[in-house]
């Protein structure tokens, strides 16, 4: 039995021009429009060798001024669906502002922006070039991407 260890290598920021090339042969307007209030987001993933070694993990959040407590939001959910003729999928993330917290107490004034995640949200999923990740998340939602890839494998050891 193998096992597989992924080592996170957030190896660049996905609005960097990875993503900005454009797949020659791919035609992004066959994607829905986003409904109001709602925004399209697409990465466009570069050619890689053994794309089996490597998954994406996209996290959804929101910036917020907060205290130090540790927040996530309760509700958060990640649909696949598929372009209809094509069976390309696309993912629409719906989350509502219910907020969990830690109740320590902090001095006032210390709070400062920072990044509330939906957990429940979270997915990961293969690497695949060929296709672009596309997203349709709210406006005031932000979307992070990790690339991880697979340093090494741990065999089983026999007794």
């Amino acid at each position: 039995m193998k096992k597989c260890i992924y080592a996170i290598g957030l190896l660049f920021s996905f609005s960097v021009s990875v993503f900005a090339m454009q797949h020659p042969d791919m035609n992004l307007e066959i994607y829905p429009k986003a409904k109001q209030g709602m925004k399209k987001v697409v990465y466009l993933l570069e050619k890689k060798e053994k794309e089996e070694d490597y998954k994406l993990e996209i996290k959804f959040g929101k910036d917020l001024v907060v205290d130090d407590n540790l927040h996530h939001f309760l509700g958060g959910k990640l649909e696949e669906k598929d372009v209809k003729g094509w069976g390309y999928p696309y993912y629409i993330f719906s989350g509502d502002s219910q907020m969990a917290q830690t109740l320590m107490a902090f001095p006032l004034g210390s709070e400062r922006e920072k990044r509330v995640y939906y957990p429940t949200a979270t997915k990961i999923l293969p690497y695949h070039s060929k296709l672009p990740l596309v997203l349709y998340v709210p406006e005031d939602v932000k979307v992070e991407v990790s690339l991880w890839n697979r340093m090494q494998e741990i065999k089983e050891v026999s007794r």
